[in-house]
């Protein structure tokens, strides 16, 4: 059912969130899911995040206000506005992730997985950098 507010925590932490009612593609859309997104953070305690891919940083700024370590990458450039506050790398998300296993808190990926070659192979990183217990935050439109 869509528009409803169930929230479902199950035995392995996973959240499910209520789904935003059908509208048009556009800003209206973009806004709900960052909206979302950002509720789900708050309910996290600070710790150390992938935002991938980073975009134009938007969530990886307002993680590193609220006191999350946050390592952003993207294939692009970061954007002109970026802060040397924030960790950036420039990655190819189908070639893998340039980190340790288990080396983060939790991972975001927010409408991005769906321009990948290879989502799985995605997925099995994200799995293979997040730490016993991690998160793994992941967005992407009704295709």
């Amino acid at each position: 059912m869509q528009g409803t507010q169930k929230k479902d925590i199950s035995r392995r932490g996973r959240v499910s969130l209520p789904l935003p009612p059908k509208r048009r593609a556009g800003r209206r859309n973009r806004a709900v899911i960052r909206q979302t997104v950002l509720q789900v953070f708050r309910t996290f305690l600070p710790g150390k995040v992938l935002d991938a891919p980073a975009g134009n940083l938007w969530l990886s700024k307002t993680l590193a206000d609220w006191g999350f370590t946050v390592y952003a990458v993207d294939i692009i450039t970061p954007p002109a506005a970026f802060s040397s506050a924030l960790s950036f790398l420039q990655v190819n998300l189908n070639c893998g992730l340039p980190f340790a296993d288990s080396a983060f808190d939790y991972v975001a990926s927010v409408e991005g997985i769906e321009h990948l070659e290879n989502p799985a192979a995605f997925l099995r990183e994200c799995s293979r950098v997040l730490r016993p217990q991690g998160k793994l935050l992941l967005t992407t439109p009704n295709i």
